[in-house]
């Protein structure tokens, strides 16, 4: 038993259009782009895959064997290329293929690798000392005219990986849009937060006052207990003033605990910290 080794691809396009002639990896090779719109009666993505009928007369993909140091992923690329002037980009791995037969009074096992290619140029040249003919066509008519049916589970899967990609992108797409709305909103909102406009009450300025009043005077209620302790003396006498005569020139406010705790400051015990 002999074991050999091939390679080729799914090579697919836009339906209808010719395959565009931009680089591999440019800003302009939208993954997305060769799978926009539907097949009729909604399928997948409308695309043509690249079909060649061999020399023996039977449709098939386009592969060719692995030399020596060569990847499957290169030979399938150079075969493309050799057999029908495409050049092209892989985008997946497909299901390998492997079947037997007799080659003289040997049998030979040989494994196909897959991969599903993105086309990058346009028009065919078609190898004439190995090929009848190539044409795209519709993955439905591919698979229809495909001779041989170990090939049509492969032209499935690349059904399948082109509607993910296009589900991908699509998903891509709407969080991206999704992100961008949410910075804007982020956007709108920043103005307000950096001039630091307050909602309610008197902003930050009066709040950070009030804290350090709040911090800075004595309470009432040790200058009260002065007062208890020494009616007749000077704390007797600002307990016995006004609220009016509580005002002082720094708290025009009036607030009659702060004013006395301030008179008795020289006397009343300092609040516990």
């Amino acid at each position: 038993m002999i074991e050999r080794h091939a390679a080729g691809g799914v090579v697919y396009r836009r339906a209808g259009t010719p395959a565009w002639p931009i680089a591999a990896g440019s800003a302009a090779s939208d993954p997305d782009a060769a799978s926009r719109g539907d097949e009729p009666g909604g399928s997948g993505p409308a695309v043509e895959v690249l079909m060649i009928l061999d020399a023996y007369g039977h449709w098939a993909l386009p592969k060719g064997g692995i030399e020596p140091g060569e990847t499957p992923e290169a030979a399938a690329l150079r075969e493309i290329r050799e057999e029908t002037g495409i050049v092209g980009a892989i985008e997946a791995p497909l299901p390998s293929v492997r079947y037997r037969f007799r080659d003289g009074e040997e049998e030979v096992e040989k494994t196909v690798h897959y991969f599903l290619v993105r086309a990058l140029n346009g028009g065919l040249r078609v190898q004439r000392e190995e090929l009848r003919d190539a044409a795209w066509l519709s993955l439905d008519e591919a698979i229809r005219r495909c001779t041989y049916e170990n090939l049509v589970p492969t032209l499935e899967a690349a059904r399948q990986a082109i509607a993910a990609q296009r589900t991908a992108a699509e998903g891509a797409r709407d969080a991206a849009a999704a992100q961008e709305g949410a910075a804007s909103g982020a956007a709108e909102a920043a103005p307000d937060r950096a001039t630091g406009e307050p909602t309610g009450g008197s902003g930050a300025a009066g709040d950070d006052a009030a804290e350090g009043d709040g911090a800075d005077a004595p309470a009432p209620a040790p200058a009260v207990a002065a007062d208890a302790a020494a009616p007749g003396g000077r704390e007797g006498r600002a307990a016995d003033a006004s609220p009016a005569d509580d005002r002082s020139p720094a708290d025009p406010g009036g607030s009659s605990g702060q004013a006395t705790a301030e008179t008795d400051a020289s006397t009343a015990p300092a609040p516990p910290r």
